[in-house]
């Protein structure tokens, strides 16, 4: 069985690397893509301003840059047709990161979606109900420096 589960294995890695060549993975976007993002909803009819960039993306962990391109993105495809507005600014160890506009966004399916993203990242989003989005993405990611440290059993398998 174990020969079976270890060829099994074996087989999984080469058809992953495969697939890998044949679909190599992409650069993620980043905050310093909101702008191309933001333009490409000028086309639609929609005016979007952006402020902060680049001046807050410079330097920030590509966990929040991820998460906050990835909000942005899901605010602004929630379906809303008026102006909306973008808003990064760095302050105290954190990303602050409005967006308003987006009524669309801060009640329904994609309200769920923002809270999946920050929990990820380990942010604070707040929605209210006249339109705004606002996440605090912290910019060092892990446990609390106030929170207790977990011990670990050793394994007797080690």
């Amino acid at each position: 069985m174990a020969a079976e589960a270890r060829a099994t294995l074996a087989a999984m890695r080469e058809l992953l690397h495969e697939m890998n060549d044949v679909h190599p993975r992409s650069p993620q976007p980043a905050v310093a893509d909101l702008d191309a993002l933001c333009r490409t909803a000028g086309p639609a009819g929609r005016k979007v301003t952006v402020r902060g960039i680049p001046e807050s993306a410079a330097g920030l962990p590509e966990l929040v840059m991820v998460t906050a391109y990835r909000m942005v993105e899901a605010a602004l495809g929630a379906g809303d047709r008026g102006p909306a507005r973008v808003s990064l600014r760095r302050r105290r160890g954190a990303l602050h990161l409005t967006i308003t506009g987006v009524r669309l966004a801060v009640n329904g399916p994609v309200t769920e979606h923002l809270r999946v993203q920050a929990t990820a990242a380990q942010a604070r989003v707040t929605f209210e109900p006249t339109g705004t989005v606002r996440a605090l993405l912290p910019l060092r990611t892990g446990p609390s420096p106030d929170a207790p440290a977990q011990e670990v059993s050793p394994s007797p398998h080690a």
